[in-house]
């Protein structure tokens, strides 16, 4: 789960090298519904889920879709960020528990 800021404050280059920080740790991973899923998240003013996990199965897929993120400018809300992850990536229902003994 890479949260990625968008506000003004950061500005369009910065924005590109974080995404490119992004494209280059992810292609190191072995992405497939079997192992390696990522979600991306962007905020500003409003985060904004860009890429939900599973939505890509090859790490082909995933890299384009992290070089097509757009930058949204705004005011920066980082703790809205994090809220929303936690409710719209990592919540209860798309967890699975571990099997009890």
């Amino acid at each position: 789960m890479y949260i990625i800021d968008g506000s003004s404050s950061v500005g369009v280059p910065d924005f590109e090298k974080a995404k490119q920080w992004i494209m280059d740790i992810t292609s190191g991973f072995d992405v497939s519904s079997l192992h390696t899923q990522v979600a991306v998240v962007q905020y500003s003013d409003t985060p904004r889920l860009e890429i939900s996990l599973g939505q890509h199965q090859t790490s082909e897929d995933l890299l384009r879709a992290i070089s097509s993120i757009s930058y949204l400018t705004g005011k920066t809300q980082t703790g809205r960020a994090i809220k929303f992850a936690t409710d719209h990536v990592f919540s209860s229902r798309n967890r699975t528990l571990p099997a009890r003994n």
